[in-house]
């Protein structure tokens, strides 16, 4: 009930003044997508809640790092409509420096949850489309980079599928 609160009134702050809000905006998606897990870890009370730290602060680096890339992808019609994002406000290289480090932590986040040997398997598959996710937003290819990060968002799920399963 706590987080379905604070989500509720969150959203409704998005909507009336985050969304025009330099990284405000970004961090408020990136936290509501990642708390999906939490949601699904506080069926289990505060044990689920922390069991599912890892994979909602993975899901929340990754958003990141996927907003900032579609903020940069947006910039042309943004300035047009007059948006104030981050890439217009810093820079389409500055926004993409930070993108990819919040790409770079979701990869080192990934590689010390303490999941077991086949959700290394699989998320090291993640890591490396995150890692080219990175590597597009770097070198200009917003698109590319957002492409990426969802593939590789859906083998880190199949991850945490495979480290429920087999756990």
């Amino acid at each position: 009930l706590v987080i379905a609160t604070f989500n509720s009134m969150l959203l409704f702050f998005y909507a009336r003044n985050l969304k025009v809000t330099p990284i405000l905006g970004n961090l408020s998606v990136s936290y509501l997508t990642g708390s999906t897990f939490l949601f699904g870890g506080a069926v289990a009370g505060l044990v689920g809640l922390l069991a599912n730290q890892v994979p909602f602060g993975l899901s929340f680096l990754a958003s990141m790092s996927r907003e900032i890339a579609k903020d940069i992808e947006d910039m042309e019609g943004d300035r047009q409509g007059g948006a104030r994002t981050l890439p217009i406000l810093a820079g389409e290289r500055a926004a993409a420096a930070l993108a990819g480090l919040f790409g770079l932590a979701g990869v080192a986040l990934s590689l010390v949850a303490p999941f077991g040997r086949i959700y290394l398997l699989i998320v090291a598959v993640a890591d490396l489309l995150l890692l080219l996710s990175v590597y597009k937003v770097v070198r200009k290819d917003a698109a590319g980079s957002q492409k990426a990060i969802k593939k590789g968002m859906a083998v880190a799920l199949l991850a945490f599928l495979a480290a429920a399963l087999f756990s």
